[in-house]
């Protein structure tokens, strides 16, 4: 196997099965890992017609044709207390969230593999398949790897027949390879609220400040509620005025720029594997990091060009753009050995 060295360009876009894909990546060649995959909604997706989006689409209803037989051999021998869970989920839920949950379990374990051992990943998921998706990573990652559990919470109208809560909040699973791994505070800390300010007192102690006149001359690191805000970017992407591309699930940029000023730093390679729309390569580019993203949908490279150019003006590379069933399906690393 190959490890350490990227054996891609900058910039790319691949359209395919991002499984065949990865498995073609070298070993530990990625920074940051950032997915928001499907997230077993029972519905399927697609941008409205005379949107920038038009044409991208997606599935997102699972059931055993979606998984192939192998998958479950690799799980289990490599992860056999997953696997009795995986099939414990068949018994609880049907076939629909056992296929999904081994869909994902094996791009997980490819994910893992090809993350730097300083590397983190963020699994955005919400409360339909999370809680399962949680013992997911903790098996491939390791629970004492777990690094936070992020709660993104945002606004909207519910129905007005509601016979309960109105559900208005993602969560966000962070994990690194191992013991060390970036954490940039100081390029995500926001600042404290007015009355947060009135009342703080440099030297106080025990109330979480205890380096208080840095704290409140830079801010505070954010806590794992990240709540919409005025002027913080972070509402729903459908929301926002000049950023919405008609993409069913896309996600505001400001959080993947948060995300990405976190756990990497200037130069690092960030892969989004399910890039859809194509937010957090945007926010690489913004960010000044390196890229690379994955989707079975053509509509992915056209729409980070094309955003890019909005975001950016003049886009003066081009990005890379791979049909993946022009190539052959060979892991890359073992064609070396």
């Amino acid at each position: 196997m190959i490890w350490g060295g990227a054996n891609f360009l900058n910039q790319t876009i691949w359209t395919g099965d991002n499984l065949d894909i990865l498995r073609g990546f070298n070993s530990e060649c990625i920074d940051l890992i950032y997915l928001d995959p499907p997230f077993n909604s029972n519905a399927n997706y697609a941008a409205p017609i005379g949107s920038l989006a038009a044409g991208a689409a997606f599935k997102d209803t699972w059931g055993l044709d979606d998984i192939n037989l192998a998958w479950h051999g690799e799980i289990k021998h490599d992860y056999p207390g997953l696997y009795s869970l995986l099939q414990a989920t068949r018994e609880i839920h049907g076939d629909s969230m056992m296929s999904y949950l081994i869909y994902m379990a094996i791009r997980i374990m490819e994910l893992r593999r090809v993350l730097k051992p300083t590397g983190s990943i963020y699994l955005h998921c919400d409360p339909t398949a999370g809680h399962y998706l949680k013992l997911l990573m903790d098996a491939i990652f390791g629970k004492k790897n777990f690094r936070n559990e992020i709660v993104w919470c945002y606004t909207g109208p519910g129905s007005p027949n509601m016979r309960q809560f109105n559900r208005k909040h993602d969560t966000i699973y962070w994990y690194s390879i191992g013991e060390t791994w970036v954490f940039n505070a100081d390029a995500v800390r926001i600042n404290h609220h007015g009355k947060t300010q009135a009342n703080f007192k440099e030297g106080l102690r025990g109330s979480g400040f205890s380096e208080g006149k840095y704290e409140l001359a830079n801010g505070k690191v954010p806590e794992t509620w990240w709540a919409q805000e005025k002027g913080n970017g972070f509402a729903i992407a459908a929301r926002q005025k000049g950023q919405y591309v008609g993409y069913p699930t896309q996600k505001p940029i400001a959080l993947l720029r948060r995300i990405s000023r976190a756990s990497s730093n200037e130069g690092d390679t960030i892969l989004d594997p399910f890039c859809g729309c194509a937010t957090a390569c945007i926010a690489a580019e913004l960010e000044n990091r390196q890229w690379v993203g994955i989707d079975i949908s053509p509509k992915a490279a056209d729409l980070v060009e094309e955003r890019l150019m909005n975001e950016m003006g003049v886009f003066h590379k081009g990005i890379h753009r791979t049909d993946y069933s022009t190539t052959h399906g060979y892991r890359y690393s073992d064609s070396l050995q």
